[in-house]
């Protein structure tokens, strides 16, 4: 499904963009008629370029494409007059110093061949006691299954991911899950009565974990991991 949602996001851009490039030749009086052929193209693969960047928050990929397109359009859309040099620097600068604030701690979970096998089944069902899931321009459920969880890792990037636990029973030395959202949503469906260790990081986003009540002597899920300009939402069942 992320595959076949992937292809169809990309078709559509590249044939709005082969419509772009059409409409733009046709009225000689517009401000594309001024940018010329190659400059549209090169619209075409700085604005593929961003748009991939985003989903794996790359700033570099993101701010160089943008100082590009600032570039190109800057004289048929009238904008300010700013030096390619000097956009290219402050776009340099700026990847720099966002990389720096936002950069990601390393992942303690490491999933390893000889471990447990994951299987994914057409259900979306997840079963082993090492697990791991990946959505991106996607929507998507997955419902757990497994008699003895040490560890997990799931990833969010532009889409939207529920995890139900209801299934899952956790290791007797306790469980870590590791989740990592970018631009999504992450909802949660824990067991009442474990004991989570909210280890969560939230950059320009939202966690929210108000369990009602917790067993003291209940199994021990530490959660770790970060938002970014997403959400993610933490159900007790």
């Amino acid at each position: 499904m992320k595959l076949r949602f992937r292809n169809y996001f990309w078709g559509l851009f590249f044939i709005f963009f082969a419509a772009f490039i059409i409409v733009s030749q046709i009225d000689r009086e517009n401000v594309f008629a001024k940018i010329g052929f190659w400059s549209i193209l090169a619209t075409v693969f700085f604005v593929a370029i961003f748009i991939k960047s985003i989903t794996s928050l790359n700033f570099f990929g993101i701010f160089v494409p943008l100082a590009f397109l600032y570039s190109i359009y800057q004289e048929p859309l009238s904008l300010p007059e700013i030096s390619f040099w000097t956009l290219l620097l402050a776009a340099v600068l700026l990847s720099i110093g966002l990389q720096m604030l936002f950069r990601r701690r390393k992942r303690i979970i490491k999933f390893s061949k000889k471990h447990d096998k994951i299987v994914s089944h057409e259900g979306e069902t997840l079963s082993g006691n090492r697990l791991y899931a990946k959505a991106t321009f996607c929507e998507s459920s997955k419902y757990l299954h497994s008699d003895n969880l040490i560890e997990g890792e799931f990833i969010v990037k532009c889409g939207e991911m529920n995890l139900y636990f209801d299934q899952v029973q956790l290791s007797p030395d306790g469980a870590e899950v590791f989740l990592d959202c970018t631009l999504g949503t992450m909802n949660l469906y824990l067991p009442k009565h474990w004991q989570v260790k909210d280890k969560l990081h939230a950059l320009i986003g939202n966690i929210s974990n108000n369990p009602s009540s917790q067993n003291v002597n209940g199994p021990e899920l530490t959660l770790k991991g970060e938002v970014r300009a997403g959400n993610i939402d933490i159900h007790y069942i």
